[in-house]
């Protein structure tokens, strides 16, 4: 597909790009003020996204998108870097980044308050999750299949969060879950192989009302469930090396 001359839609709300390989650039230079949902999959050719001047080759919204409310990007394998500035709605409530195995870092959110969703699925070089932008609303945070992660830093974990998945890290050995996630409703831990320990923290998640741990060969211990009066599920399966449950509270 040949570049896209460049063109303005003031009043832009929906935009779907899929499927198109050769894709390189989409220039829409006008200001999106009223651009809600984007949604990027399968561009296999792209390579950055970023807002500014000097590299107009991805998607260049160069003033804004300050009504963005949900962005996805799906199956870019060859993005590799997305540019803070892209990130400056302070409307966004959902961020779904999956599948795009180039890309080595989860862009700032600074500002990003409305954010409530965040889901990285399959990033393959990501080593480090950390986010410097005060997400103080975020209630759902899903991690799956992200290889390398071998840390995942406390910012993450507000006192807004509610729903915990992490899926697949096999890099993964510490979960730090520090005291003021006091909203958490669901944890849940999938296939991390090399999970040893699961932060003290969670003995202070007094809304805690599932945990499942599942696939985790070398967790050895549980933080203390004592006074989790709220938990109505519990599952584990194939933690090997778990020798106590610890169960006391009522």
């Amino acid at each position: 597909m040949a570049a896209i001359e460049t063109f303005m839609f003031p009043r832009l709300e929906e935009l779907d790009i899929c499927d198109c390989p050769f894709l390189k650039n989409v220039p829409l230079t006008g200001h999106c003020s009223y651009l809600k949902k984007l949604y990027i999959s399968k561009c296999k050719t792209l390579s950055k996204i970023r807002d500014g001047y000097k590299e107009l080759e991805v998607l260049p919204i160069t003033e804004g998108c300050s009504s963005l409310e949900k962005l996805s990007i799906l199956g870019c394998e060859n993005l590799s870097k997305i540019e803070d500035e892209f990130f400056s709605s302070t409307c966004l409530k959902e961020l779904y980044l999956c599948h795009c195995s180039n890309l080595s870092s989860v862009p700032d959110l600074e500002g990003c308050f409305s954010l409530k969703i965040l889901s990285i699925n399959s990033y393959k070089e990501l080593e480090v999750l950390l986010l410097t932008g005060r997400c103080s609303s975020l209630e759902r945070l899903s991690i799956f299949g992200c290889e390398k992660l071998n840390k995942i830093r406390d910012g993450l974990f507000t006192s807004s969060l509610q729903n915990l998945s992490i899926d697949s890290c096999n890099e993964l050995e510490v979960l730090s879950l520090p005291g003021r996630c006091s909203s958490l409703e669901k944890l849940s831990i999938f296939g991390c192989e090399k999970l040893s320990k699961i932060g003290d923290g969670l003995s202070t998640c007094a809304c805690l009302k599932e945990l499942g741990l599942y696939n985790c060969p070398n967790l050895s211990s549980i933080p203390n469930l004592e006074g989790i009066f709220s938990l109505q599920s519990l599952s584990i399966n194939r933690c090997n090396e778990l020798e106590v449950l610890p169960i006391t509270g009522r």
